[in-house]
């Protein structure tokens, strides 16, 4: 009777378990709560209250004890070491002490698994967001239980322990000499290893995923397994056996990766609903299984492959009807379909082609690639054959990726991703193609005016984004785009905000730290002209290059930049680089690259009280050798700004260069410590935004 009236209270779960992933939502961004409270509201009547309180206050509860751990400023300790990263120069080792994992960096094969040191060290927690819509490296490595790096002040080797993972590592390092080691890899281990080039082509077509969050090629391994086990006969009690102990074999092998433990816990819960009679249907065990998986790992909440991977599923789910009763390419197309709209907020591209192609490439990589990686895996003489056979496979992905028109689409705020969750869940559900067509009209529509409205720069914006060691300056305005250098980040950012053209790219002067992504931009966003000095050699070229004299006027609707200098060849690509000053609406700034004091002083003699700016992009990263107090006298800065790196290794800014900012009454901005510095202004107001590496 007690399992009847349970089973009578949760016929409603697939609610309930919507609702529970509203609220994790609202685990991080605490707004979404405000969704959870009008859902629970609007559907008080099926939801079951009580299952929702509880099951509510037990992910709380996990996540506050996650997030509350709390980190240490030092660590002087005996730790262990339960996993190494190989990178280019050195190794990162991941190490566990008092429940926490912190990072540590260590020369290449100074050390093993289960490895016991004693460290020295301070620790410092990854920066968060510091570029609007960038990369967030403290939430990357939190979904990984990672909390922190140390600086490492000594560190001895203790004892080599035994580790778990050893064998499994052991295992890979056989590879090492293969051909297709990434391959085998990818598909046997579960370790991304392809290289950036690799990393990059796979993610122009939208193959990456398919490599590891998906599990796509374990969902096809596992059905193989289950139909030889059907096919002899073999008995139900054994075979679940026998699954029990695959489940247990790839877990290990991928070290318990998300796409593993979803399949197995899937296996688990299918088997006990089909053994008791519970009766659930699929969207059900689809919730059981997310929120199990969250109560086993709560880190996971910030994975976005986790979250992405869930969202898919549901989706699929969802719209099961539109697809079953499809065999073949058409079905795999359809499934395509919903995939890709589904995953259309995070990857924020449109590839039509890659789209009709996608159900080629899962076969591919479901059948041939990832049985062969298990044939090399188990008989490395195969080895050769297999590796012609991935060089195939990425000669038509290159071909493709080359030949392929893309959309990129800008990327939306939280709000914005809500909303066309909410809208694509309404198309989706569409019983027949008249409605689908007719909401597929109104929700488009909408959600493109949303959009539009999103992005239109209603005002003046100057990003001096967070790179690290070097410069790049984006002016956006209604009429006017400009880049001024280049170092890191800039492509991603102009495609986030919705910037395809460009009217001019300035490239101060050659130094990679501020040129390193300038054939990037040039090559995926249009751009009118490339503004070179006049007195530097560089590596990137153009259809239309200007190389200005000082005096040089560039015209850019409404706004004017001045060429200020190079005043003649210093032989020195420093002071060759080219000053800009610019008056955008009412505000002039002044961009000296990497200037340094011999070209200042001449820019001085030359203009005299015409550098008066209100706002100075320091020179050369606040470097002892520019920012001269005879030439912030005539410039006369009310705010300066400082693109520089976090604990660079030159110890930029100079402490005399911050005592002239200061003692000239300037208003300091600095990347390093305060991340991307906007500067906008709607008619009259400025407003000055910081997008700070840490929680204000």
């Amino acid at each position: 009777m007690r399992k009847s009236d349970l089973t009578s209270r949760l016929t409603d779960l697939h609610v309930l378990g919507l609702g529970l992933f509203i609220f994790v939502l609202g685990l991080v961004h605490p707004w979404v709560l405000i969704v959870f409270l009008g859902y629970t509201w609007c559907l008080r009547k099926q939801l079951p209250l009580i299952w929702l309180s509880v099951l509510a206050s037990l992910i709380f509860v996990r996540f506050t004890l996650f997030i509350q751990h709390p980190v240490p400023e030092r660590i002087d300790a005996k730790v262990k070491v339960v996993n190494i990263e190989t990178l280019s120069f050195q190794d990162r080792l991941t190490i566990r002490h008092e429940g926490g994992l912190y990072h540590v960096r260590r020369p290449h094969g100074a050390h093993a698994l289960g490895d016991a040191l004693f460290l020295r060290g301070q620790t410092r927690l990854y920066r968060r967001q510091t570029v609007p819509f960038g990369f967030d490296a403290h939430t990357f490595h939190l979904a990984k239980g990672v909390r922190g790096r140390m600086v490492i002040d000594e560190v001895t080797h203790v004892t080599t322990g035994f580790s778990l993972w050893q064998p499994r590592q052991t295992w890979i390092e056989r590879f090492d000499d293969l051909a297709s080691k990434d391959y085998l890899q990818a598909f046997i281990f579960g370790e991304r290893a392809f290289d950036h080039e690799q990393q990059a082509v796979f993610r122009a077509t939208g193959v990456l995923y398919l490599f590891s969050v998906s599990g796509l090629h374990l969902y096809v391994l596992m059905g193989i397994v289950r139909r030889m086990l059907f096919v002899l006969d073999v008995p139900t009690h054994l075979q679940t056996i026998i699954m029990l102990l695959f489940f247990g074999v790839c877990l290990y092998l991928q070290a318990f990766s998300i796409a593993v433990v979803r399949l197995f816990l899937k296996f688990v819960f299918d088997g006990l609903n089909r053994r008791f009679e519970w009766g659930y249907v699929r969207l059900d065990g689809l919730f059981v299984v997310f929120y199990v998986m969250l109560l086993v790992n709560i880190a996971w909440l910030f994975h976005l492959g986790f979250l992405l991977s869930f969202l898919i599923l549901l989706a699929l789910t969802l719209t099961e009807s539109s697809y079953e009763h499809h065999e073949g390419y058409m079905k795999g197309l359809r499934i395509v379909i919903i995939v890709q709209l589904t995953a259309l907020p995070f990857f924020l591209r449109v590839a039509p082609l890659s789209w009709v192609l996608m159900p080629v490439f899962i076969w591919w990589l479901t059948r041939p690639l990832f049985l062969g990686a298990l044939i090399v895996g188990v008989m490395p003489a195969f080895d050769q054959p297999y590796h012609r056979l991935t060089v195939l496979f990425e000669t038509f992905i290159q071909a493709l990726e080359q030949r392929h028109v893309v959309f990129e689409l800008p990327a939306l705020p939280l709000v914005l991703m809500i909303t066309y969750g909410v809208m694509l869940a309404f198309l989706l559900m569409s019983e027949r193609p008249l409605v689908f067509i007719r909401r597929l009209a109104l929700l488009a529509g909408v959600f493109v005016l949303a959009l539009v409205y999103h992005l239109h720069p209603h005002d003046v914006k100057v990003y001096v984004l967070d790179v690290g060691q070097g410069d790049s300056i984006v002016i956006q305005s209604r009429t006017c785009n400009v880049v001024i250098d280049a170092y890191v980040g800039v492509v991603s950012f102009l495609n986030n905000h919705g910037i395809h053209r460009l009217d001019y790219l300035v490239l101060t002067h050659s130094h990679m730290d501020h040129i390193r992504e300038a054939d990037d931009v040039l090559g995926r966003i249009r751009t009118d002209r490339l503004v070179l000095s006049p007195y530097d050699d560089y590596p990137v070229s153009h259809v239309h290059v200007t190389r200005p004299a000082a005096g040089t006027l560039l015209h850019c609707h409404p706004f004017v930049f001045h060429v200020l200098g190079p005043l003649q060849d210093y032989g020195s690509p420093n002071n060759n680089s080219l000053v800009l000053q610019v008056n955008l609406s009412g505000t002039i700034f002044m961009f000296t690259g990497d200037m340094e004091m011999e070209a200042e002083h001449d820019l001085v003699d030359h203009y005299g009280i015409r550098l008066k700016s209100d706002v100075l992009k320091v020179g050369h990263h606040g470097s002892r050798t520019s920012t001269t107090s005879r030439f912030l006298e005539h410039v006369d800065p009310t705010v300066a700004v400082i693109s520089l790196g976090f604990e660079n290794r030159h110890r930029f800014p100079h402490d005399c260069v911050m005592a002239r900012l200061a003692g000239h009454g300037a208003l300091i901005y600095r990347t390093d410590t305060m991340g991307t510095v906007l500067f906008s202004r709607l008619k009259k107001r400025e407003k000055w935004v910081l997008y700070l590496p840490f929680d204000a």
